[in-house]
């Protein structure tokens, strides 16, 4: 048997063992929900009609709740949409406190806001990262309610005398 013959079965199964093993690790780390989340954030933060290669900054809206169009439909769409990034970030696995989710949910709203700037039909607002950021903070405290033990279980019972 010469080289030429043990080079392609020696390949494919290089190649074999490097998909087994990349499954495996994909498999073993699980992407967590929040992780998702950010994509989901992004992806529907693209500007789908209208880009434009230049930033529209006198497009933004500096001051939040000041706009006419911020509507209530707006609003709760906003916190809505960072409630279940908030809830996933406060598993009590992970130790996070508010203030971190609050960090984590600015970030993940400005980021979203940023990429509108390249749209002209989209318009960045304070009022969007007010209300994800805050979406984000309930999510968050909503968790933490349900995951602490209730009164009832904290209280250690009475000695009988």
């Amino acid at each position: 048997m010469d080289a030429h013959d043990r080079g392609p079965r020696c390949g494919e199964r290089w190649f074999e063992e490097l998909i087994a093993g990349l499954r495996a690790r994909i498999w073993r780390r699980r992407v967590p929900v929040w992780g998702w989340w950010i994509g989901v954030v992004l992806l529907l933060s693209l500007p789908f009609e209208g880009a434009t290669p230049r930033p529209q900054w006198d497009r933004i809206n500096w001051v939040p709740f000041a706009d006419a169009a911020d509507g209530v439909t707006d609003v709760v769409a906003n916190v809505l949409l960072l409630l279940p990034f908030g809830w996933s970030l406060a598993d009590p696995r992970r130790r996070a406190r508010l203030p971190s989710v609050l960090v984590a949910a600015a970030a993940l709203s400005i980021g979203a806001e940023s990429l509108q700037l390249f749209s002209t039909t989209r318009y960045p607002s304070a009022t969007d990262v007010s209300c994800a950021v805050a979406g984000a903070l309930v999510g968050a405290a909503l968790r933490r309610r349900r995951d602490q033990p209730s009164a009832a279980s904290r209280s250690t019972p009475k000695r009988s005398a």
